[in-house]
């Protein structure tokens, strides 16, 4: 007789006959773990099993570690370290040592062509990631597209993405965009039906390819979820308010990003001094701690934010299994503790990369601030848009979108261009987040190209 075992978890059967009358049966548990069907059969005869090319010879006996150890001494030492590493402990501890050391096997596993391996690989997938629907179609980086853009645009932000997608076509991008929301309690049907009647724009919601229900996704939440569901293979994901003033396609033609295949943005350096942060930093990341990791700003207690996320570039095929733990850092106690130390989502790029031990770069050059000068303080740049440079120091591109309110709840602030007419390169900081630098006029070409942008929008100018 032979009994075809179908994937779960933990596989319990019954065979009878096997050595024992009609009327007896011995219960078999065993801690096998199973792939795909398609890929691989565990079949089990009288008297041996069937492991897909690997013949394990045994005698039933009414004795769960007798078998085990059966199974356990047919394996080859590391398919042989895989079964008992994971048969020790099967669940999924959320501590971030516990973290690095698994999601670091589960993508060696994931590249191996040994049955054990494969088998074991989808175990841990199935226990990690029960949230993903469509598990092939986002892991599966052969039928992706090439290169575009990944916003996730919510109720109150549509008018806002409207304007920045307007932007994007005004500088000529032939970057294919698709928006991401997470059901209909995050974007409305009539404001999808808006957003899906621009030009090369396509809508998913994410709940298609992710239980949105285990996800529990909210604000910030869903834009590491809509990079790991990205349809290309490279992706610049983009907050509805980053407006760039370039091309973003050369961000792809960056040699950190060519070198790493992930490149950040630095975030302002604010609150620095003694620090429970990098105190929190240097307990959770991997021994021995990296040098790119070292020579952060928040590693030596400069500042509370490292990078922000308004853009993110990255190359899927090279950090699935990164953007897989980035995920990770964005849900359950994970998600806990990084809000308690970090500020939303923005710090678990760089981090989750840093725990699986994937390359990135943050971009060298430092943040500084684009809108007009507060006279009364100084001529300081207040509340100004945060503006992020290229590497000859040209502004590239800028938070806060276009107009004098984001919001689509601020009806009078949406219609009015915000006022650009001075800019400066990351210096002091207040708390009010006026900058003190040298603050210089906008380069005249660059004043009439965000005036463009503002134009298309129908954004109105007070003088």
């Amino acid at each position: 007789m032979q009994v075809l075992i179908k994937p779960m978890f933990i596989y319990n059967f019954h065979v009878h006959n096997c050595m024992f009358s009609k009327s007896e049966s011995c219960v078999i548990s065993l801690t096998v773990l199973i792939t795909f069907v398609a890929f691989s059969q565990v079949l089990l005869t009288r008297n041996d099993i069937q492991l897909g090319d690997t013949k394990l010879d045994i005698n039933c006996k009414n004795d769960q570690e007798s078998l085990r150890l059966s199974l356990y001494n047919n394996l080859d030492g590391v398919d042989r370290f895989i079964v008992k590493h994971l048969d020790a402990d099967l669940e999924f501890k959320e501590d971030f040592e516990h973290l690095g050391d698994r999601m670091r096997l589960l993508k060696s596993l994931w590249r191996k062509n040994s049955a054990t391996q494969s088998i074991a690989a989808e175990v841990m997938m199935d226990r990690v990631f029960p949230w993903l629907r469509d598990r092939s179609k986002i892991l599966d980086q052969a039928s992706s597209r090439d290169k575009g853009i990944v916003m996730t645009i919510g109720n109150n932000f549509v008018t806002t993405g409207m304007q920045t997608i307007r932007a994007l076509q005004q500088l000529n991008s032939a970057l294919p965009v698709v928006v991401f929301y997470a059901g209909v309690f995050d974007l409305a049907n009539e404001n999808v039906h808006k957003l899906v009647r621009l030009p090369g724009v396509e809508l998913v919601n994410l709940c298609d390819l992710l239980n949105c229900t285990t996800l529990d996704m909210d604000k910030w939440d869903t834009k590491p979820f809509a990079l790991l569901a990205s349809p290309f293979k490279e992706t610049i994901l983009m907050d509805a308010d980053a407006i760039f003033v370039q091309n973003p396609a050369i961000l792809f033609k960056d040699p950190g990003y060519i070198l790493t295949g992930a490149v950040l943005f630095k975030d302002r350096t604010l609150f620095g001094g003694p620090s429970y942060t990098a105190n929190w930093l240097k307990r959770v990341l991997p021994k021995p701690i990296s040098e790119r990791a070292q020579a952060t700003r928040m590693y030596h207690g400069q500042t509370i934010h490292e990078v922000e996320s308004g853009v993110v570039v990255m190359d899927k095929e090279k950090h699935i299994f990164g953007l897989l733990t980035i995920c990770l850092l964005n849900m359950g106690t994970f998600k806990e503790e990084m809000h308690t130390w970090t500020h939303g989502d923005k710090e678990s790029f760089w981090i989750g990369l840093e725990i699986i031990g994937e390359p990135y770069e943050i971009h060298p050059e430092l943040p500084g601030s684009i809108g007009s000068i507060d006279r009364s303080v100084d001529e300081r740049l207040c509340h100004g848009h945060l503006a992020h440079f290229d590497r000859e120091g040209r502004l590239l591109w800028f938070n806060d979108g276009l107009a004098q309110a984001k919001r689509d709840d601020d009806d009078w602030g949406l219609g009015l261009a915000a006022s650009f007419d001075h800019y400066g390169r990351e210096g002091e900081w207040n708390e009010l987040l006026c900058l003190s630098s040298v603050i210089l006029p906008i380069p005249e070409d660059l004043q009439e190209t965000i005036q463009e942008l503002q134009h298309i929008n129908n954004l109105k100018r007070i003088h």
